[in-house]
């Protein structure tokens, strides 16, 4: 009990001290980056906040600490890549998995991560160092864990996630990875581990499983992506594997998909991909997506899966 008192009162007096409130978007149409506190300000809370929390001792001790992974969830946007990955996602990760966020806090995170994810187009205009969002769904995955794990979410709160999930990878053009000295964005890929947590919840039916294979062939087929060079297309595989998988896609369902993925368009032929850089770096990311579906459904020998061979086949034999 004293362990835990110390690690709430250190870091709530350390937010009160420079009269901060949440850094974290509360609404839709917010933006959890433009908003809140001075970016000097937080940094210097969650610093304090990561220095004086030992999530070990706290994990091991089995008890939730009350609001902890709701001053934790404030520290996802900052720019140190130890307090923003090191400190803050991998704490929140730990303490979800080990079933210490009550249900509260859990529909709390779900709301404020949520309302992160959507302002990321807001936030990318606004000119925002881009680590909010891609941190805030990497979470979302995990809270969407714990809801596959042990139901808790309502039929509206998951379907409202799926669609939060689907949005951002479709809609997603800040395409920066792992940049030395700023760490990791990962933007596309932190959408697709959410999608996948959600691919594999028994929750989940047809209707949001077409939802999250569009929103996957919107990415993994734009036009204005780079060529994918920090595992994007298996990121971005999974959660077509795993619904697939479990018989929510339909062999017509897959087929048709896979056939307008291939289709050359705006180009008259894939040959003429050879003088555009931005045809290159998409034919390059549809053939590596194809591959490690290939690759999956061969090794696998699920009858479901068996669905994608013909599809990726096609993408490989289609675009040179």
């Amino acid at each position: 009990m004293a362990l835990r008192a110390a690690i709430r009162f250190s870091s709530l007096a350390v937010l009160a001290m420079i009269g901060l409130s949440s850094c974290t978007a509360t609404g839709p149409g917010a933006s959890g980056e433009a908003a809140g506190p001075a970016p000097s300000a937080m940094d210097a809370a969650c610093t304090t906040l990561a220095a004086e929390t030992d999530i070990t001792v706290i994990v091991e001790a089995g008890e939730p600490v009350e609001g902890l992974a709701l001053d934790v969830a404030d520290c996802l946007g900052r720019a140190d890549p130890a307090i923003r990955d090191g400190f803050a996602y991998e704490s929140l990760a730990r303490l979800l998995r080990a079933g210490l966020v009550p249900l509260e806090e859990r529909e709390q995170l779900l709301a404020r991560l949520s309302a992160s994810v959507n302002a990321h187009r807001i936030d990318t205009e606004a000119g925002g160092n881009g680590f909010l969002a891609p941190f805030a769904a990497l979470v979302l995955s995990e809270v969407a864990r714990t809801d596959r794990v042990e139901p808790w979410m309502s039929d509206e709160q998951r379907a409202a996630l799926v669609e939060t999930g689907a949005s951002y990878v479709e809609s997603v053009r800040d395409y920066r990875g792992f940049i030395e000295g700023e760490g990791w964005r990962h933007g596309v890929a932190h959408g697709a581990d959410l999608l996948m947590q959600l691919s594999l919840n028994p929750a989940i039916g047809e209707e949001e499983a077409e939802r999250i294979m569009r929103a996957v062939g919107s990415q993994i087929a734009s036009n204005e992506a780079p060529a994918f060079i920090f595992d994007e297309p298996r990121r971005l595989a999974r959660p077509i594997l795993f619904l697939t998988q479990r018989g929510l896609l339909s062999q017509e369902q897959l087929d048709a998909w896979f056939e307008w993925m291939a289709e050359p368009a705006p180009l008259a032929s894939w040959d003429d991909a050879f003088s555009s850089e931005s045809a290159l770096a998409r034919r390059h990311n549809l053939r590596a997506f194809a591959y490690t579906i290939l690759v999956s459904a061969t090794e696998n020998e699920d009858e479901n899966l068996k669905r994608l061979r013909p599809g990726a086949l096609h993408i490989l034999s289609t675009i040179p």
